[in-house]
């Protein structure tokens, strides 16, 4: 899963991770590392979706432009989202 990140969110990831572990072996309780894992699972399936690191980097981009209500990123019909991400 590390592989396909950004540079960025794997430092990120790695962070966090080594947090979780901790945590984990003070309470001895796995749920924080598997809650850990599923979201940076998600952001791995983001990345691969998006066609790498540059395409995740976009997607965050477009994403922080919407939520501040700056330029909305171009559209384009479902159907052509689909086949551009390989669905």
């Amino acid at each position: 899963m590390r592989a396909v990140l950004a540079p960025e969110s794997a430092v990120e990831f790695d962070r966090q991770w080594r947090a979780a572990l901790a945590q984990a072996a003070d309470t001895y309780d796995l749920a924080v590392v598997h809650r850990c894992l599923e979201a940076w699972r998600r952001v791995a399936r983001v990345t691969v979706a998006a066609g790498g690191a540059a395409g995740y980097r976009a997607v965050l981009e477009a994403a922080a432009a919407a939520k501040s209500g700056g330029p909305h990123p171009s559209r384009a019909p479902w159907r052509e989202v689909r086949t551009g991400l390989g669905l």
